[in-house]
């Protein structure tokens, strides 16, 4: 995932929707974008670092997904000027 960009944060209306996050890719690592659709959110954050434009070009520097005690997970995405916390019961990732 290292260097895709983020292009899109759809957020959920309703409870039973799903949060998703497009990253396109980088013209010269990757052939196709990745959609990450999460399921069952029940957290998510989007910190700013200091003095950050989120407007502009996001880039992912890493990121973790970790198994919940009580099941699910938790994914932490570090991107250049913000970072993206999500905790869900499942997510599932398409390259497209």
């Amino acid at each position: 995932m290292k260097d895709l960009r983020l292009e899109k944060v759809t957020t959920p209306a309703t409870k039973k929707d799903t949060l998703s996050l497009r990253f396109s890719p980088n013209q010269w690592k990757h052939e196709e974008g990745l959609l990450l659709r999460y399921f069952a959110i029940t957290r998510f954050e989007l910190e700013f670092k200091r003095g950050a434009d989120w407007m502009s070009d996001e880039a992912i520097l890493m990121d973790e997904i970790l198994p919940r005690k009580n099941g699910g997970c938790s994914h932490e995405i570090e991107l250049s000027d913000s970072r993206i916390r999500i905790e869900c019961e499942d997510l599932t990732a398409h390259w497209s």
